[in-house]
């Protein structure tokens, strides 16, 4: 009996093998799972061998856009085509977008325009040219006077002259004085031919500008004959050396000029308050004065003696109509913009209509 439980014994690992042939069962599903999930790994890189023919296929995409860009300029298109580098179309597109900052830089100087009211005190660069050192060093003084403003014949002379203190004594002691003092005439032509002689000799500067009659009737007939004064005496100022003091003879023609030029003065009978205003009074007045001698020895064979030095007096108005009577107008001379009464029933069409006719 004791030997027959033994073999009973011996069946338990029976089921012992039968629990592993269960246990072994069960795993073999387990293991059909993993083939499932290396099929997975099959999917995804399917999809990715179907995506990098849909990535290639893009491209072709982009060629089209090339197209349009070269639908604007045809030749250039064509040629990048080829590359097949999108983004080198794309700074030549950017290209243009640099011009709209250039057309911002327009409108820039627009802008700057407002420097010009800026700019309307010219003054500045003249009072700079004043300030530089003399060419002695010395302490100058500036004098501007002008001769033949009033005459109906002939051009204007406007004059300036520099003087450091001994020149200014030398030609006080020499006689100077206001140009009209010496009177008229030949011996008074001569007297003033010498004392300009003299003032160029040791003077810092001298300068003149001659004003011709086609100016002066522009001018005047838009009453700007002061103004034309003032811009003339403007730039003499300017082109003159550094001087601590300048002078001019009118002093309401010229007192505008003060706001421009530092030690700038304006004296009626300037003449006497300082000898360069003399002295630029000599200048002018004997330039101008040559200047009528070559207008009157022009006319001399065939109207005789021309007296008057081209002012309105006598001589002159005897001159003028004996000329328009053998010509018909006025000689080429005179200033159409001043008034000639004595030829107004020879030349009915001369008008004078809005001419200055007075100093102010």
């Amino acid at each position: 009996m004791a030997k027959r439980t033994t073999p009973t014994k011996k069946a338990a690992p029976a089921k012992k093998s039968a629990a592993k042939a269960a246990s072994a069962k069960k795993p073999a599903p387990a293991k059909t799972a993993t083939p499932a999930k290396t099929a997975t790994p099959a999917k995804k890189t399917a999809p990715a061998k179907t995506a990098t023919p849909a990535k290639k296929t893009a491209p072709a995409k982009k060629p089209v856009v090339v197209k349009k860009a070269a639908t604007t300029t045809p030749v250039p298109a064509k040629k990048t085509a080829p590359t097949n580098s999108s983004p080198a179309p794309a700074p030549k597109t950017a290209a243009p977008k640099p011009t709209a900052p250039k057309t911002a830089p327009a409108t820039a100087p627009k802008t700057a325009a407002p420097s010009k009211p800026t700019a309307k005190p010219a003054p500045a660069p003249a009072v700079i040219t004043r300030a530089a050192p003399s060419p002695t060093g010395a302490r100058l003084t500036l004098g501007v006077d002008e001769a033949g403003r009033g005459p109906a014949l002939g051009p204007m002379v406007i004059a300036c002259v520099a003087l450091d203190s001994a020149a200014a004594r030398r030609l006080t002691r020499a006689g100077l004085a206001d140009s009209k003092s010496y009177g008229a005439g030949a011996q008074a032509h001569a007297r003033r031919l010498e004392l300009a002689a003299e003032i160029r000799a040791c003077a810092i500067h001298v300068a003149l500008e001659i004003v011709p009659v086609d100016v002066i009737d522009a001018r005047v007939m838009r009453s700007e004959l002061n103004a034309l004064e003032r811009e003339v005496a403007r730039r003499l100022i300017a082109g003159a050396p550094g001087c601590h003091r300048v002078i001019a003879d009118g002093k309401r023609m010229f007192a505008q000029l003060a706001a421009e030029f530092a030690g700038f003065e304006s004296h009626d009978d300037g003449e006497s308050v300082h000898a360069a205003v003399a002295a630029a009074s000599v200048i002018a007045k004997t330039q101008r004065d040559e200047l009528w001698h070559a207008i009157r020895d022009r006319y001399t064979a065939d109207f005789g003696e021309v007296s008057g030095g081209g002012y309105v007096n006598d001589g002159t108005r005897a001159f003028i109509r004996a000329y328009v009577e053998r010509h018909g107008d006025l000689p080429p001379e005179a200033r159409r913009s001043w008034p000639h009464p004595y030829v107004a029933d020879l030349l009915p069409s001369l008008r004078n209509e809005g001419v200055q006719l007075s100093l102010f």
